[in-house]
């Protein structure tokens, strides 16, 4: 039994191919995205901006690369079981307008779900 694990990385040449074949892909497919490209630890290696594409994805599409990365997992499968529990309690909110709380285990939650009373994460 070893006690070593090995996990593949992504060198300069291998985030340069996945840049260029994303931004081909959105380029063809008319997308106005912000492509972000981590290693498996969520660091950072390339971040690039298509045309017109809103300033405030660039944060955003870091946060879900890293996401994805750190989890391992497409970071949709960690977000949907909340956007399931919100479409849910939408139709029996209480009048009061308070949201219920999110499904998942409390380390997974959505950060609109799992605010303070003072509204600060």
């Amino acid at each position: 039994m070893s006690a070593v694990r090995m996990r593949r990385t992504l060198d300069v040449k291998g985030a340069d191919a996945v840049m260029a074949a994303a931004e081909n892909e959105a380029v063809r497919n008319g997308y106005r995205v912000v492509i972000a490209v981590v290693d498996a630890w969520g660091h950072l290696l390339h971040l690039r901006r298509t045309e017109d594409a809103q300033a405030a994805s660039g944060q955003v599409a870091i946060d879900k690369a890293r996401t994805a990365a750190i989890f391992v997992r497409p970071s949709r499968e960690i977000e949907q079981p909340c956007t399931a529990a919100r479409a849910r309690t939408s139709r029996t909110r209480p009048p009061t307008g308070a949201p219920r709380p999110c499904t998942w285990p409390r380390r997974y939650r959505c950060r609109a779900e799992s605010r303070s009373s003072t509204g600060v994460t």
